[in-house]
């Protein structure tokens, strides 16, 4: 039962490969036993059997998944489809299909005596149950789409942008930060402020959104012959998962990663 992304599983292979690589092991276990209980009866072979038939399948089926999956998350930067339960549920059961034919293949070839029907339809049932369970285990213990959220974020670096480039041009003219800086805000900013080394503070306003709300996002310019040069922007108590990527940065060295 292999071939869909993500969650703990023998089935991964598309997207997110790398990272679940050790949970499909881990997964392979508990869906090699479920299936070998269900191609046991329905087979009507001995319990050993049932589990051979099982085990071959779905070493069959993850070695498939592998070889999509490995060049599908290099083409992807290592990412894949959203690290969500919807996300992960939507492409088990995309990828279901396929596993239910490699798995049916394996297991005719493997059981020519059996009618060709038969097989089919063990091995469907078999899948079945196995996916059944990995779907409600992928939205009961894998965390919310982190896009949403990501979405409202971007917002608040497009405001902290805009802040950015006054701070700079007042930089490079006063060779100073201001004394009194008062940026725009938007609706997803509560507050920005200037701390003493020209950090910009953003405090994030979505109550919709605990993960971020009430939270910060901060700036540091980097200064380079008298005017800033580039910024660096980072959080440190937003979930990394949730920010964008022009602000998943560590702290600058020297830069105390903690609220100024």
């Amino acid at each position: 039962m292999a071939l869909a992304p993500a969650v703990a599983q023998a089935n991964s292979g598309i997207g997110l490969f790398m990272p679940a690589a050790m949970a499909n092991v881990v997964a392979l276990i508990p869906v090699v036993i479920l299936e070998g209980l269900i191609l046991w009866r329905l087979l009507r072979v001995t319990a050993k059997r049932g589990f051979y038939l099982s085990l071959i399948a779905n070493l069959a089926s993850t070695l498939v998944g592998f070889a999509i999956g490995v060049p599908f998350d290099v083409m992807m930067g290592g990412g894949g489809p959203p690290d969500s339960g919807l996300g992960v549920s939507i492409s088990l059961f995309v990828m279901f299909w396929l596993s239910w034919w490699i798995e049916a293949k394996v297991v005719r070839r493997m059981q020519k005596a059996d009618p060709a029907t038969r097989a089919g339809r063990a091995t469907f049932f078999a899948n079945v149950a196995s996916y059944a369970v990995l779907i409600a285990l992928a939205l009961i213990f894998i965390p919310g789409d982190p896009w949403p959220l990501r979405t409202r974020l971007t917002e608040v670096l497009n405001t902290l942008r805009v802040a950015q480039d006054g701070l700079a041009e007042h930089y490079l003219m006063h060779g100073g930060f201001p004394e009194d800086f008062k940026p725009g805000l938007s609706k997803a900013v509560r507050s920005i402020r200037l701390a003493s080394d020209g950090r910009l503070i953003a405090t994030v306003d979505l109550p919709k959104y605990p993960e971020a709300h009430g939270k910060e996002i901060i700036v540091t310019p980097r200064i380079v012959d008298g005017k800033i040069a580039a910024w660096t922007c980072h959080s440190i108590d937003i979930d990394r998962r949730y920010m964008p990527r022009g602000c998943q940065d560590p702290p600058p060295p020297g830069v105390p990663a903690t609220k100024p």
